[in-house]
């Protein structure tokens, strides 16, 4: 079961965010020029020495990181295993695994002499949540289960946690959101003892994310006048609308929706309103392979395609920086059909 500490959550302003974003995109748009186009490789590269999960890493941070995680669990006489981003305890059967990637994309932010006091914080708190808000009875617990989106490559696969795949290249975990982490549920715990099925514990999760304050919705406008619409909070929860896009027409344009969840916290898109859409193609992926490299709480950096209550995937940004496309029927449809409305007019 793979466990994540919510991070200290600021009170960060809509407008101070959007600066972080803008930055973001800043940068992104500043490599477009690097992109070219190319089959997908094989093997995507790292920096050397790193781990593929830890990309956004030199080998001295990656080296200096996984030391910080194993002094912690030493002096707490636990035996550990670390395998990608995931740490396993082989003597503690009943002991979930974390997740280290939020962890280690907030320590890559931060200054190397924040890393100990930052590692140390958050595996403490952990900790303790793990003990003291492990889900019990089902009332307690049903207006605190939620949907989770994570990468599909995160940590290993695990018979007994409750996911399934909604969108392409994430998995939606039924998760507890206690107050200080969100701790995916067991299928022992919640189909066992609560006598729930899965369809109602995800309908459950469902309900619950439209019961979340209404996302505030934001205009960015980059390069040459594309103007996008971005979601951002500070909840972990953002990018799971991405899952309830009926919920939220408004975000949609006549044609449908490109957008992107390259984090937990961040939802950016584009109405598809005319054959700027084609900018937009062109400018989405290295944005979006930007801001999931930097995290924290990486979700994914493919371009998708909304319509009529179903997702595909049009595009991702490899490593290399090289961009990788998938061939949707239905967006050709919607791009064929701004084609005629052009001729027409």
């Amino acid at each position: 079961m793979l466990c994540q500490q919510h991070d200290g959550l600021n009170e960060t302003t809509m407008s101070s965010k959007n600066k972080h974003l803008l930055a973001a995109l800043a940068l992104a748009l500043g490599l477009l020029s690097s992109c070219s186009h190319a089959p997908i490789p094989e093997t995507q590269s790292s920096p050397a020495g790193s781990a593929p999960w830890t990309h956004f890493m030199e080998k001295e941070e990656h080296e200096r990181f996984l030391n910080l995680v194993e002094a912690y669990f030493l002096k707490e006489n636990r035996v550990i295993q670390i395998s990608d981003d995931t740490v396993y305890f082989p003597e503690e059967p009943d002991s979930p695994a974390f997740s280290l990637l939020n962890l280690a994309q907030s320590c890559h932010l931060e200054e190397q002499n924040e890393w100990p006091k930052l590692v140390l914080s958050h595996l403490r708190a952990l900790d303790r949540a793990l003990v003291r808000d492990t889900p019990r009875s089902f009332e307690d617990t049903r207006e605190h289960i939620l949907l989770r989106l994570i990468p599909d490559d995160t940590g290993a696969e695990s018979p007994d946690i409750i996911q399934k795949v909604e969108i392409p290249g994430t998995k939606t975990l039924l998760v507890f959101d206690s107050s200080e982490a969100v701790i995916p549920l067991s299928k022992k715990m919640a189909l066992q003892a609560w006598n729930k099925t899965e369809e109602e514990l995800f309908a459950l999760g469902e309900k619950n994310l439209l019961a979340l304050a209404s996302p505030v919705l934001s205009d960015i406008t980059v390069g040459k006048g594309l103007n996008l619409k971005a979601v951002r909070g500070d909840s972990y929860f953002i990018a799971s609308l991405a899952l309830i896009l009926e919920a939220h027409p408004e975000w949609s344009g006549r044609h449908g929706l490109l957008f992107g969840i390259p984090t937990r916290d961040t939802i950016l898109m584009y109405p598809i309103e005319d054959e700027g859409v084609l900018e937009a193609m062109n400018v989405l992926p290295t944005i979006l392979a930007e801001l999931e490299k930097n995290g924290p709480g990486s979700v994914s950096k493919r371009v998708y395609f909304y319509r009529d209550k179903s997702i595909d995937s049009l595009a991702f940004q490899d490593n290399e920086g090289r961009l990788v496309m998938t061939q949707a029927k239905r967006f050709l449809k919607v791009l064929k059909e701004l084609s005629e409305n052009k001729t027409r007019n």
